[in-house]
């Protein structure tokens, strides 16, 4: 991967790189991995939250649905879990037997 390479080739001197780019390059690795750092932060809290809250694990459970998005729809969906919306959509649809 390029960013694990680029503190060698920012500082080999005969690659014919010019100073202008160096620093450029310098400064967009520094944001890189601030960034990097700041997405591995984030991953960890949802992350943890996702173990604390059942119906997270239940979502992830799913094939084919992972921890991300099974965090995002057991915050959207809420203390009530699913059951909500599985009830409105058999309405919306008109599937009330089921």
């Amino acid at each position: 991967m390029v960013s694990r390479r680029l503190p060698q080739i920012l500082e080999d001197a005969e690659n014919g790189l010019p100073l202008e780019v160096r620093e450029l390059l310098a400064t967009l690795k520094e944001s890189h991995d601030l960034l990097a750092a700041r997405i591995e932060r984030l991953t960890e809290a949802l992350e943890g939250w996702h173990r604390q809250n059942e119906v997270s694990r239940r979502l992830a459970a799913i094939p084919g649905v992972g921890v991300l998005p099974a965090t995002v729809l057991a915050a959207l969906l809420g203390e009530r879990g699913g059951d909500h919306w599985t009830a409105d959509s058999r309405c919306r649809y008109g599937n009330m037997n089921s």
